[in-house]
């Protein structure tokens, strides 16, 4: 029977000497090819920066920028990430105003800003981006998972088993026992003991310094694994045979070549996989996808070498060479072995000469890199006009605008994908943790503007008259309008007293929130500017002729178009005036009751 410690070491080890086969002649490593995305990127040659003569080999980077054009172009923001409501009327524009407040705290709270270009530099770098999240102490944070740090299955990422390494001190790992670890003595010992049993072979990171490496290992492992790891799973728990979601926090001890032991600081199942994961560019057959570095590996290869075969031409022609067949001249070095104005007698018919030593072949060269430039515009969609430089004089406008629509096509494709990701760990992740916050009746802790403050009260109010109204239909009873009408007045009455903080009891509200509001990111699902045009024209018409809200069917598709714009309508309806969602309380309660 396996444990977990042999599971790790096998799939570290595995993962850097095994290769997947994708296609008959293409053998995949995801380890190589990660190392060799990191040396390019930061003008590295695999073989090393000298040559066998041990002169430093030129590297022409032609990769770089095109990663930061890319990151540019496919780059989002905060402002992007919109709350909005799925459903017509006082509960659902209520919900969405509400989330949007506790998103916007939110997301300065745990940098969410920097999360996001985090994101598309790690995208297009290397080809996808693995996000792990991690709710702790009341708050969630989100992290992009450095990809060096990383074992994962070559096949599916997204799926496979993710073991994450980290670095800690000892010191560091005695203030995790607060967080449950266990065996922190026992870990560091392991630790030392593996440390100096293993030679440094070249073949593997070592442990720097007098660090712990730690190991996270999440995934969908046999119940084997959990045995003997606490008092809830006893020696005798659980089979190789069946399998279930768990987490692993592990120290290995290698002093044992035959055997690898450790010390587990926790263990435990896990209800969801921590970790998402999106790519740049598909590719059927192997989980990392294919990120801007990795389209240019073999430009950057050819172009690295027409600029060491011009550097060596150079190398050459720097040097001014004699020649002569007397072999009784005895200068070997005319700058060191003859002086100013000295007379050479040399046999008949064996003079002196300088030998032409010029790159004929230096332009053919530099025609090789520039085809292979040539070619790295278009796997990478980073033509000149795109990148800001100035085109050749005489190229026709319309080609240049022909080219940068088409690479702005394909990075709005990109940008739409993960518009379409931050919607789903929205939905998957932070808005279920904002309703969780706000359903432990903690206050709105997001700072409100006076205006706001109204709002909220309003909402509270329209929330309070809906909620008394459905309870007393369902009972069968009339609903009388003076009724709901007091009830508003004293929850906003309530509510304003709070000034600008203190809102609780939105729990009833996110009842059945997944129903209730949806996230917008990039207009993959709305075309905002198409609604914007539309809103535009909506107010002029609506300045023109305001009675037309006064219809409930063209005041419904008002309130869709204005929050669709970015504004709740909540912020247009006026003080102390029945509202058009108020007036639909009588709808929204039938809808329920059925």
């Amino acid at each position: 029977m396996s444990s977990i410690y042999d599971f790790v070491k096998k799939q570290r080890d595995s993962y850097r000497s095994d290769t997947i086969t994708i296609a008959d002649g293409y053998e995949f490593s995801q380890y190589e090819t990660l190392r060799t995305i990191e040396l390019y990127h930061n003008s590295r040659f695999l073989s090393g920066n000298k040559d066998t003569l041990g002169r430093e080999k030129p590297f022409y980077n032609i990769c770089k920028f095109r990663v930061n054009v890319a990151v540019r172009a496919t780059d989002l923001d905060t402002k992007d990430v919109h709350i909005e409501s799925d459903r017509i009327g006082a509960k659902g524009y209520a919900a969405s105003f509400i989330l949007n407040l506790k998103n916007r705290n939110w997301m300065k709270q745990s940098g969410f800003a920097k999360f996001l270009n985090e994101m598309g530099q790690t995208r297009a770098k290397y080809g996808g981006v693995l996000v792990k999240k991690i709710e702790q102490g009341g708050e969630l944070r989100l992290h992009v998972m450095a990809w060096r740090d990383m074992v994962t299955d070559q096949v599916d990422i997204r799926s496979g088993v993710k073991i994450f390494r980290d670095y800690y001190t000892p010191a560091d790992l005695k203030k995790m026992e607060a967080s449950g670890w266990k065996g922190i003595d026992d870990a560091v010992a392991a630790a030392k003991k593996s440390k100096e049993a293993t030679p440094d072979d070249g073949t593997k990171n070592k442990t720097p310094g007098a660090y712990v490496e730690v190991y996270f290992v999440d995934g969908v492992l046999p119940t084997s694994y959990l045995r003997g790891t606490s008092e809830k799973y006893g020696d005798d728990y659980g089979s190789d045979d069946e399998y279930e979601r768990q987490t692993h926090i592990v120290v290995l001890d290698e002093s044992d070549k035959d055997k690898t032991n450790g010390v587990t600081l926790y263990a435990g199942k896990t209800a969801e996989d921590p970790y998402k994961y999106l790519e740049y560019e598909k590719v059927p057959g192997r989980g990392l996808g294919v990120g801007v570095v990795e389209d240019l590996f073999e430009a950057q290869v050819w172009t690295n070498y027409s600029e060491k075969q011009k550097k060596d031409m150079l190398d050459l022609a720097g040097k001014i060479l004699f020649q002569t067949s007397d072999s009784n001249v005895a200068a070997k070095n005319i700058l060191t072995d003859l002086e100013n104005g000295e007379i050479l007698t040399t046999a008949a018919n064996s003079p002196i000469t300088q030998v032409n030593n010029a790159p004929i072949a230096y332009q053919a060269f530099k025609d090789i890199a520039t085809n292979w430039d040539t070619q790295a515009e278009r796997v990478s969609s980073t033509f000149g006009a795109i990148t800001g430089e100035t085109m050749p004089a005489g190229t026709p406008f319309r080609q240049v605008a022909v080219l940068n629509q088409e690479a702005g096509s394909l990075f709005e494709y990109r940008r739409e994908e993960a518009g379409e990701f931050i919607r789903e760990i929205f939905m998957d992740w932070v808005l279920p943790f904002l309703v969780k916050q706000i359903k432990k009746d903690k206050e709105l802790t997001a700072t409100l503007e006076p205006e706001e403050l109204e709002l909220v009260s309003e909402a509270l109010a329209n929330h309070e008259a809906l909620s008394f109204a459905k309870e007393q239909a369902l009972s069968g009873n009339l609903v009388q309008q003076q009724d709901l009408d007091a009830i508003k007045q004293a929850a906003r009455e309530s509510s304003m007293k709070l000034r600008r903080k203190g809102f609780k009891d939105f729990a009833d509200l996110f009842e059945d929130w997944q129903g209730t509001v949806d996230v917008v990111t990039t207009g993959e699902q709305k075309n905002k500017a198409a609604m914007l045009e539309t809103l535009f024209n909506v107010f002029k018409t609506v300045a023109q002729a305001p009675q037309i809200l006064q219809d409930p069917t063209l005041a419904r598709l008002f309130n869709q178009l204005v929050e669709t714009a970015g504004v709740s309508p909540l912020l247009l309806q006026p003080k102390g005036v029945p509202t058009e969602a108020a007036k639909q309380l009588p709808e929204e309660i039938a809808a329920q009751a059925a």
